[in-house]
């Protein structure tokens, strides 16, 4: 794959973004301007997968799925790219549910269906590249396609509110965000920005906007509902992330740091983007030894991220790429 320096900068701050938001824990801020900073970096946060939707949509946009033989080889390919590094790296938590005696035929499920740890996004993404070609469809047009595909997320995402916050259900995360209409306006959105244009005007007020209603949400969510997890299912949360990325695909910001790419913070955030995908795979584990050796800290996401860079960085240079690719090292 041809890679866009601009994009690879956009996973690594994405990834670090993921590594951040499993690792600080929000609920023990105490005091209204610790809470206010808390909620404000929770709901920026909250773009990091819908960043990484929209990439992948991007990329996806005019891979060729036109005619059978093409679209088996292109899921073929897709599998052994992401399908296949969950399953090696969703085998710790397999021996761990049969340490800790859990119900075999529950565990194997999720091995399977990528509901260990965070790996919902793999099934997550799977679904778009098994429906790309009606993905792209709908990426073709703004109208028929990508206002649809809002509409479809929005009522997802208001509904799931209701039942998360409101009549306080207990959803596995496999569930609730696994399936893809939730996410879909995002990989649309991505697909469209790849080969359209779109006026900035309105752009950065409405980023703004719905940032501070988003905030405002989670609020309400925390003090009158009594609810601190899983804020990142919002409807303003998920309108806010849809005009943030298309600030980032479509400002000139892409321009600017395309032409400062040789700086040392914009090369090395690039690298780690170029990486992002072993990251997300290893930095729960990583995460889950290093509170069991040395307890929690807010600020273990640093020693996190540098960890699994390392391992995967030495992964590189001492294992052949034929064994690298099913690890998701490659």
């Amino acid at each position: 794959m041809h890679r866009i320096p601009y994009f690879d900068f956009l996973r690594g701050i994405a990834i670090i973004m993921v590594v951040c938001l499993h690792c600080i824990d929000y609920s023990a801020m105490e005091g209204p301007v610790l809470n206010l900073f808390g909620v404000e970096f929770r709901n920026l946060l909250n773009a990091a997968v819908p960043l990484f939707l929209a990439i992948s949509g991007y990329f996806m946009a005019n891979k060729k799925t036109d005619t059978p033989t093409a679209y088996k080889e292109f899921l073929k390919r897709q599998a052994v790219k992401v399908y296949i590094p969950m399953l090696v790296w969703s085998v710790p938590y397999l021996i761990l549910a049969y340490l800790h005696r859990e119900n075999s035929v529950t565990s194997w499920l999720l091995y399977f269906f990528g509901g260990f740890s965070i790996y919902y996004f793999i099934i997550l993404i799977v679904q778009y590249y098994a429906l790309l070609p009606l993905m792209q469809k709908m990426g073709r047009s703004l109208r028929g396609g990508v206002l649809a595909a809002v509409t479809i997320s929005i009522t997802c995402i208001s509904c799931l509110e209701i039942l998360l916050y409101v009549y306080r259900m207990e959803i596995p995360l496999i569930v609730y965000a696994g399936p893809f209409p939730l996410w879909i306006m995002f990989f649309v959105t991505g697909i469209y920005l790849r080969n359209h244009t779109v006026q900035m005007k309105y752009v950065y007020p409405l980023v703004i906007l719905f940032f501070l209603l988003s905030v405002a949400e989670s609020f309400v969510i925390m003090h009158y509902m009594g609810q601190v997890t899983g804020l990142g299912i919002k409807v303003f949360s998920f309108l806010f992330s849809l005009y943030f990325i298309i600030m980032l695909f479509a400002s000139p910001l892409q321009r600017y740091l395309t032409a400062r790419k040789d700086r040392f913070i914009v090369r090395s955030i690039a690298k780690v983007g170029e990486i992002s995908f072993g990251i997300y795979l290893i930095h729960m584990l990583v995460n889950m030894v290093l509170n069991k050796l040395c307890g929690y800290h807010d600020f273990n996401f640093i020693l996190i991220l540098t960890i699994s860079i390392a391992v995967i960085v030495a992964t590189m240079k001492l294992v052949p790429t034929s064994i690298r690719k099913y690890i998701g090292f490659s």
